[in-house]
């Protein structure tokens, strides 16, 4: 392929990708949990921590925004895109090539943890439902296949459009991502007991064994979750 023909690619390849990837974990896997249990809202709220959890929400569609705005500006290859803070050293086919890799390996890692959830897979804690504990598959290695797929799509943005804006949106998402999922196991924690301190000690938070747990784990306290506690949890929603 002609260099020309592949600099027209890589500029055109964010958008495309981001209306794609956006398209199918979102909106199309809300609408297959939808049809499958009836539930109306892909995106859950806990009633006691709603102003965190609607900070965390708005948060990852802000870094989102901004990532949007990199993206149409170096589509379009407007001047203003430099005020973004452009890493011309960076800038490179093979870094775009690379880019590329890992949004699509993000995008199959997402798609295929979220179908290992089936109708599990919330956006946010949903504490009205009950859920089946995921230890295998994708869920063997990582307690959060999905955002470790997240977090490969925004570093792969980030070889394709590399500039400190770009840097910036990734580690915001970290941070972003790493509350939430310490906010998800404590949850879990709650609901499923000690299989689930089984598994946070051979499972990593984001890679294997990146994020396990030591096996002091073992001695934390939880108070299981009682029927009274789903039916007041259901009632507050």
């Amino acid at each position: 392929m002609p260099d020309g023909s592949v600099q027209i690619v890589l500029r055109w390849y964010p958008a495309l990708f981001s209306i794609a990837c956006f398209g199918t974990v979102v909106l199309l896997r809300s609408w297959l949990v939808r049809k499958r249990t009836g539930i109306e809202r892909a995106v859950a709220v806990r009633p006691r921590t709603f102003a965190l959890s609607s900070l965390l929400v708005l948060s990852q569609f802000a870094l989102q925004a901004a990532m949007g705005v990199q993206i149409v500006l170096f589509t379009m290859q407007r001047a203003s895109y430099d005020v973004f803070g452009r890493v011309d050293a960076l800038e490179s086919p093979w870094m775009g090539a690379l880019g590329v890799v890992l949004t699509l390996c993000g995008w199959g890692w997402m798609w295929f943890s979220q179908s290992h959830l089936g109708e599990s897979w919330r956006i946010g804690i949903d504490e009205c439902t009950d859920n089946v504990l995921k230890t295998n598959g994708f869920y063997r290695f990582s307690r959060h296949p999905i955002f470790t797929g997240l977090m490969a799509v925004q570093i792969g943005l980030f070889c394709q459009m590399p500039t400190i804006a770009s840097a910036l949106v990734v580690l915001g998402y970290a941070l972003v991502l790493e509350i939430e999922m310490r906010r998800e196991e404590a949850y879990l924690l709650r609901q499923h007991g000690e299989a689930y301190q089984r598994y946070m000690l051979h499972s990593g938070r984001w890679l294997p064994r990146l994020g396990a747990v030591a096996e002091q784990v073992m001695t934390i306290k939880f108070e299981p979750r009682t029927v009274e506690d789903k039916t007041e949890r259901r009632r507050a929603a």
